[in-house]
């Protein structure tokens, strides 16, 4: 429009221009071709000073118009570069963001989740991509208002109007989980949204997001159902225990009478026919004194053991130096005849523990080491590494060690690895130290090879209440 109104104004400027040109060339004509006696003195000063002034004045006119012209013409030639420039800038921008667009709709399918809009100025809710494909509704989708809560339970119905019906900074943002059936299959959704004012438009917004926690629950619920399980589980396995355990007390009892009795009646007959037995007889009698005696072993290991689970955790400061070289005196016979050696290393003046428990501990993993140890001289290493928590015990032996496939077993009640003709035992005492190292908060566990010995290792808390 511009370049039109400047040719407009120029084609005006050059036609003044022609009918001067034709007037001054008129006019020379005349006076050429009139007789100059016709021509007075006053039309030649005149004439010919006002053409030239008449000339030169449409000169400048037309110069200036010029100039004005060319000031336009950068001018607009100016405010044309800037539009491209800003075009192109808006251009770039406009790659980004769609960019950005595909980038947060791939991010929306990969989590599942789906954004929404609200526009208080305009009325007017969208929804991404992903939020339409989760609820089944069409992409080309525009205005979801009137359908958008046809797809939330009339129970949040109330909160979502509430929420949109006008913009509340501040406000606390509304988080519900939500379970809808969807073209007949039941999903979960966790939806969230909050007021915002957007510095862009300068308008209010509730934005928020949809995710689909369909699997999330369906996992939550199996792992939900186990928990259950287990929990039952427990419970049954915990009564299952304490029968155990009663059972074990009671019939340890009611077995030491007839033992004591059977004891009673081998020694009498043994006596009354002192030199009338024959080897067999003798060697029958030797089997029912073994047999005997090993069961009061039995009874007394499973006495110990069913204690240990029923027994009150009384904690008090031990020595435990002295309570360890009591342990080892119980033990000198065996010691003495197995030329076996106990060293003692690091080990704290008192302790927090049990002492009658704590001390079952120390027997069981000390005479283990030597018992189960073919070397001339077995050797049982005690350690303690006092930690910011708890106290780290280590007792090793130089002994004939144990199988990896047998670690994970060899804490169980009744678990022998070897025959009772190759070590005699009942399969009770690791089972107690671990019942009594687990009471008190511990841990216990080994370190061993086959051949090359074996270390037990526990963990006592540091303290002052037990379990």
């Amino acid at each position: 429009a511009f370049i039109i109104y400047e040719g407009y104004r120029k084609l005006q400027i050059m036609a003044i221009v022609y009918v001067t040109a034709v007037f001054i060339g008129t006019k020379l004509y005349v006076i050429n071709n009139v007789e100059l006696t016709e021509i007075s003195p006053y039309d030649e000063l005149v004439t010919f000073p006002m053409v030239l002034i008449i000339l030169g004045l449409i000169i400048f006119l037309y110069q200036r118009e010029i100039k004005k012209f060319d000031i336009h013409q950068k001018r607009l030639i100016e405010d044309l570069k800037n539009k491209n420039e800003r075009i192109a800038e808006q251009y770039a921008s406009l790659k980004v963001s769609n960019a950005d667009r595909r980038t947060l709709n791939e991010a929306q399918k990969i989590g599942n989740v789906g954004s929404w809009t609200f526009d208080f100025e305009n009325k007017v809710l969208t929804g991404s991509p992903q939020l339409l494909s989760m609820m089944g509704l069409p992409l080309n989708m525009g205005n979801l208002y009137d359908i958008f809560l046809n797809y939330i339970p009339a129970k949040y119905q109330e909160q979502i109007r509430e929420s949109i019906s006008q913009p509340v900074i501040n406000q606390p943002p509304i988080d519900f989980i939500y379970d809808i059936k969807i073209e007949d299959e039941e999903k979960w959704f966790r939806l969230r949204g909050n007021t915002i004012l957007d510095k862009e438009d300068g308008n209010y917004k509730f934005v928020g997001t949809i995710q689909d926690i369909t699997e999330r629950v369906d996992k939550e619920n199996k792992i939900n159902g186990l928990l259950e399980e287990l929990k039952l589980n427990n419970e049954k396995l915990k009564i299952s225990n304490n029968d155990l355990e009663n059972f074990a007390s009671v019939a340890s009892h009611d077995l030491q009478e007839p033992l004591r009795t059977i004891g009673s009646f081998v020694q009498l007959l043994e006596e009354e026919n002192k030199g009338k037995l024959d080897e067999d007889s003798k060697s029958y009698i030797q089997f029912i004194n073994d047999g005997v005696n090993r069961m009061y072993d039995l009874i007394d290991a499973l006495l110990t053991y069913s204690r240990v689970g029923k027994a009150k955790l009384v904690l008090e400061k031990v020595e435990l130096e002295k309570l360890i070289h009591q342990k080892i005196q119980d033990l000198t016979v065996k010691i003495k005849e197995s030329n076996a050696k106990v060293v003692l290393k690091n080990i704290p003046k008192t302790i927090v523990a049990e002492p009658h428990q704590l001390g079952i501990v120390f027997y069981n993993l000390i005479n283990n080491g030597i018992k189960f140890n073919t070397s001339k001289n077995p050797t049982v290493s005690i350690n303690c590494e006092e930690r910011s928590q708890d106290y780290l015990f280590s007792i090793k032996d130089n002994g004939i060690g144990i199988d990896a496939k047998n670690h994970s077993q060899i804490f169980e009640i009744f678990k022998r690895l070897h025959r009772k003709e190759e070590y005699k035992g009942t399969g009770i005492g690791l089972a107690s130290v671990r019942r009594i190292v687990e009471k008190h908060g511990g841990e216990i566990w080994l370190e061993s090879e086959l051949g090359k010995g074996t270390t037990f290792f526990f963990t006592i808390p540091k303290t002052d209440t037990g379990r």
